[in-house]
């Protein structure tokens, strides 16, 4: 389909034809159907289909055959202006879901879905283990640098070492805040000198340690 014929996409779409690209241009082939459904969270091969559909019917993606690997991408991304990169000069990424909000402060509920995908630079976010991503609500670490609507980059992980910022989970709120364990408890420290800690038993608590922050984002 020509220039012309192109059809606007809209948002799920465009991530859903971005996560092909990029898959694409990385490994050299396109993803299966449930890879991309595992990667959205799309329980169902049919939802998976109807996007595909669209994609294909607006003129972004051709398909043939029942193949597993049966797509083709025809189209630079809608929006960009220019063609795609060629595989040779395709930056390495990493696509890190963003999962909801934790607390900088008081804590709040974290929920666990997947609001966004952020493509972003492997030589700038560490690629080592699982990483999600959170928004920040709250003041609480600011003396740390990060501030109330940044996001930061957590690795999942059950345990921490002394003074590492990590997110938990008290009673099924989320936080996140310095890890100081000491005497079979846990100081979870602000970094915010108005502030004071939070003293954890987590024989007493129901208390988790989600995933350490290895890195932030701000937005402007």
């Amino acid at each position: 389909m020509g220039e012309r014929g192109k059809q606007h996409l809209t948002d799920n779409q465009q991530r859903v034809y971005d996560y092909i690209a990029q898959h694409t241009r990385l490994h050299g082939r396109p993803p299966t159907v449930r890879e991309i459904g595992a990667r959205f969270h799309l329980s169902s091969t049919g939802s998976v289909r109807t996007y595909l559909e669209a994609l294909e019917r607006k003129g972004w993606i051709s398909r043939e055959g029942s193949i597993a690997r049966n797509i083709t991408i025809v189209a630079p991304q809608p929006g960009r202006g220019q063609a795609p990169r060629s595989p040779a000069r395709a930056r390495p990424t990493l696509q890190i879901p963003i999962l909801g909000r934790v607390a900088a402060g008081p804590p709040i509920l974290a929920v666990e879905d997947v609001q966004e995908i952020l493509d972003m630079d492997e030589r700038i976010v560490p690629s080592r283990g699982q990483l999600f991503a959170l928004r920040v609500q709250g003041d609480s670490m600011v003396n740390a640098g990060i501030r109330d609507g940044d996001y930061v980059f957590v690795r999942r992980q059950e345990a921490a070492d002394k003074g590492d910022i990590i997110v938990a989970v008290l009673d099924g709120e989320a936080t996140v805040k310095f890890y100081h364990p000491a005497n079979g408890k846990v100081r979870l420290v602000p970094a915010n000198d108005s502030l004071q800690p939070t003293l954890v038993d987590p024989r007493r608590s129901d208390f988790t340690v989600v995933g350490k922050v290895t890195g932030m984002m701000r937005r402007f």
